[in-house]
């Protein structure tokens, strides 16, 4: 019986092996060093959020620390917004608002700070543009901003993360370089929540951001997705640093892709017609 090495299928089978052996070792590196998505459980539901897939230990730490309190007072607005849309809905239809929907509609438009000497038609539909979510987004990237994702010391001691001053004294935190004779101080807030939905009151009833306000709203009528971007676009009276603060901002997001976290949100609302939209 002669040796198998000196069949001539020796040099085939040799080479097949090699190839196999290459297959193996390829195979088994790519599995060693393939990563699973990063992701976070949101503290408001059964969803799995992902992460971005450049997001360092610090910056996961930090998007699970701001994410859950910014998901729930979306919620909250939302909630609201629905409420606000079953007023819109009788008034558009001519139905007169019974004593306590008139209160509740006066009760708003204090809140959210709309134009006085309103009609029905016309409160409503301005509490439409300020009773509305605020991108994740944006939200997490001015929060990073304000609070050097986190490390400041207002965000340490008084739970500010986006840079909202008080001007009642022991209201907050004073600042180490506050100018001599100037009363405002850093606000305190009990909880990040309530950090949270200052932030976003603020964007919603302060005549500065009606700009971003009007997008939002365009975007609505559009019924497209609420676009950060195109919202920080408005925010150059959020800082001293104007146009350069949107800049930083708009980067920031890019970067970041922090995009990713605003696909969680539920963008459907109730449509009016032009009419009512005008």
């Amino acid at each position: 019986m002669k040796n198998s090495c000196n069949s001539p299928q020796a040099p085939l089978l040799g080479y097949l092996l090699l190839l196999y052996s290459g297959f193996c070792l390829f195979l088994t590196y790519s599995l060693s060093n393939w990563q699973h998505p990063q992701t976070v459980i949101s503290e408001t539901s059964d969803h799995t959020v992902q992460m971005p897939s450049n997001a360092t230990e610090p910056k996961k730490r930090f998007y699970a620390r701001l994410l859950p309190p910014i998901q729930r007072e979306n919620a909250n607005l939302l909630k609201r917004r629905q409420q606000l849309l079953i007023l819109a809905r009788q008034v558009l239809e001519g139905n007169t608002l019974n004593a306590k929907q008139q209160a509740t509609l006066a009760s708003w438009a204090k809140q959210y700070r709309s134009p006085t000497e309103l009609n029905d038609r016309q409160l409503v539909q301005d509490l439409l543009q300020r009773i509305d979510v605020v991108p994740a987004s944006m939200a997490l990237a001015q929060s990073a901003m304000e609070s050097a994702w986190g490390r400041s010391r207002f965000a340490r001691e008084a739970n500010n993360y986006f840079g909202q001053w008080c001007y009642t004294k022991g209201c907050g935190v004073i600042p180490n370089q506050r100018t001599k004779g100037a009363r405002h101080e850093v606000a305190r807030f009990a909880s990040l929540d309530e950090a949270v939905a200052a932030y976003m009151h603020n964007i919603n009833s302060h005549p500065a951001y009606a700009g971003v306000r009007n997008i939002r709203a365009r975007s609505r009528r559009q019924n497209q997705p609420l676009d950060s971007l195109s919202m920080t676009s408005e925010l150059d009276q959020y800082s001293e640093r104007g146009q350069a603060y949107i800049k930083d901002l708009q980067g920031l997001i890019r970067y970041n892709q922090l995009s990713v976290f605003d696909q969680q949100y539920p963008t459907e609302v109730i449509t009016f017609n032009s009419a009512a939209d005008s």
